[in-house]
């Protein structure tokens, strides 16, 4: 049965001068053009244009010298290409950030790059990789003391570990993280790792803290209105409903499983939570 979470960035032709113009004018020129044209992407309504446009501002960058501004623009554009669903430029963009910052030891930007490494990792799912570089990131910002983006890198490595079967160690990542997203704003981050959290419970069988966990997220959701096109409390009320159903308790099962279903939305919207709820009542 399928557990359900929902679970995060031209060529370039040189004019004829003198030696000297060029050395002058070329890493002004083009850094301006960096930001220029990724600024000009995000403005594009024609989305071929602004993804022309944002590829640009990258090739400007890879010509650039290996500042801190520069790489602090890189980072930037690779986080564009991930919000695209560009993962061909992402990896490209990622690569070239992480061999810059490494050579700067530039703490903050490898940071960045080892999340986007490990997030590429994860959606392509090469789990290996990705739970290397979301350790990597976790040890970086740890040092850093950046307790919100090491909550984002436990969470993510805790769904890396959930995926290949290490049910102890997404426990552990998870619980570390859940910590830092109860006592923050990030209310949907918190959401998403409570329902991680019974997921993984649900793993190790341990049903009556999954079914906690499962009604702590919903108590959420509705606590602090995250209720979306994503149907959170339909997600938490097919859960908690399988939850039931896996210890024969039907009739919970049933009201939950039926509680899902009073919202009709979810059924344009989220065509495949719809029919696990639905298979799971007529089950």
């Amino acid at each position: 049965m399928k557990k359900y979470l929902y679970i995060l960035l031209f060529s370039l032709f040189f004019l004829s001068c003198s030696k000297n113009t060029k050395k002058d004018l070329k890493p002004k020129a083009f850094a301006d053009s960096t930001e220029y044209y990724f600024n000009l992407s995000k403005k594009e309504i024609n989305i071929t244009k602004s993804n022309n446009l944002l590829k640009k501002s990258f090739q400007f960058n890879i010509a650039l010298n290996n500042d801190q501004k520069t790489r602090d623009n890189l980072a930037d554009i690779a986080f564009e290409f991930y919000g695209r669903n560009s993962l061909k430029d992402f990896k490209k963009s990622s690569d070239l950030l992480l061999k810059r910052s490494l050579s700067k030891n530039d703490s903050l930007n490898l940071g960045k790059a080892l999340r986007c490494k490990a997030t590429y990792f994860l959606d392509t799912e090469v789990l290996d990789s990705s739970f290397y570089y979301f350790s990597k990131a976790e040890k970086i910002y740890s040092k850093l003391n950046d307790k919100l983006v090491l909550a984002n890198v436990l969470f993510n490595k805790g769904i890396v570990q959930y995926k290949i079967g290490d049910f102890l160690g997404a426990e552990f990542s998870l619980t570390r993280s859940n910590t830092i997203f109860k006592n923050s704003d990030r209310k949907d981050k918190y959401y998403g790792v409570l329902n991680q959290l019974g997921l993984v419970y649900t793993e190790l069988k341990e049903y009556d803290k999954a079914i906690f966990f499962h009604n702590k997220a919903l108590e959420t959701v509705r606590e602090f209105n995250l209720q979306n096109n994503e149907h959170q409390e339909g997600v938490c009320y097919n859960n908690i409903g399988f939850l039931y159903l896996k210890q024969k308790k039907y009739r919970e099962a049933i009201k939950n499983f039926e509680f899902g279903l009073i919202d009709k939305a979810i059924i344009n919207d989220d065509p495949e939570l719809y029919m696990l709820l639905i298979n799971n009542l007529a089950y």
